[in-house]
């Protein structure tokens, strides 16, 4: 393979890497279908955590091809707020009551929680931070975020 040759093919490699990371953000809208696709997947386990049942304040949601993120506030039906002591995630020794972040990503047209934390006291998904564009971490028009730093 000559220089011409490998310089090619890193570029193209670079064009390609950019591209896939580049991707539109989106925040699906209140009864979008796209929107209740990845909540739906999400409920299940944080009903675990919480006790079922429970719906979603969403704070923000973000989606990027096949990715997705969201910061949600997990309550009853009806708006009714939930009482973190008497829930599994109550039960711990330290949380910070019910907020929930989840990184999810879309594989075969179904919506898959990656990972995802009730009450966590700390900022988790840091790692994501590299893995998925940045501004997917950003609350609602904010220029920068926790990724950001």
């Amino acid at each position: 393979m000559n220089f011409r040759h490998v310089v090619l093919v890193t570029s193209s490699l670079v064009v390609l890497a950019t591209g896939a990371s580049a991707q539109a953000i989106q925040s699906p809208q209140k009864g979008s279908p796209l929107r209740k696709d990845i909540l739906d997947a999400l409920r299940p386990g944080v009903e675990r955590k919480l006790n079922a049942p429970i719906e979603f304040k969403v704070d923000d949601l973000k989606v990027s091809g096949d990715w997705a993120f969201v910061r949600v506030t997990p309550q009853r039906p009806g708006g009714v707020e939930i009482d973190v002591s008497k829930t599994p995630v109550g039960k711990r020794e330290i949380n910070d009551g019910v907020h929930t972040e989840a990184v999810l990503r879309r594989v075969g047209g179904t919506w898959r929680v990656q990972e995802y934390e009730v009450g966590a006291t700390d900022v988790w998904y840091m790692d994501w931070c590299a893995r998925l564009p940045k501004a997917m971490f950003r609350s609602g028009g904010e220029t920068s975020g926790t990724c950001d730093y």
